[in-house]
């Protein structure tokens, strides 16, 4: 009888303790509040352009990534000098950062411009036409600056 109770006891601790981890993952979602992990300060507002990889490295996905890093210091040096513009590179395969896989609904390699007020995502943009404009480096380079420039001027 106390094995059988014992048993129900362990059991019973076991759901209550799962059914608190499911909650507690709804209720506190990986990523939303997670500026550590992208090195995003925890005060201000700040606009980060991130470039998300994997292990997986191609001749494309470096140049988007150099085409990307040159368009951005060129032409908002001042706003990545005083830290209100900051370039994320993130290897979404290293421990750790996987989440943002989700986060942001990535399919493949990535350029994506999100904003953050005291430590939060609040919202985000996939500049999904990079691939298309891979071909055309002053096309490309154009299109990452300027939706840059009018993502940081949304409200």
């Amino acid at each position: 009888m106390t094995m059988k109770r014992i048993l129900t006891i362990v059991l019973l601790a076991f759901v209550v303790v799962s059914v608190g981890y499911l909650v507690a993952k709804e209720v506190w979602p990986r990523g939303k509040a997670a500026p550590a992990a992208a090195g995003v300060p925890a005060t201000g507002r700040r606009i980060v352009v991130f470039f998300f990889y994997d292990n997986t490295s191609c001749g494309p996905c470096r140049k988007i990534e150099a085409y990307t890093e040159e368009a951005i210091r060129a032409r908002f040096a001042d706003a990545l000098g005083d830290g209100r513009l900051l370039w994320r590179p993130i290897n979404t395969d290293a421990p750790g950062y996987e989440h943002f896989t989700e986060d942001y609904q990535l399919a493949t390699k990535s350029v994506v411009l999100a904003e953050f007020r005291d430590g939060r995502r609040v919202r985000w943009r996939n500049l999904d036409k990079v691939w298309d404009l891979l071909g055309d480096k002053a096309a490309f380079q154009a299109y990452v600056t300027d939706e840059a420039a009018a993502f940081g001027k949304e409200p």
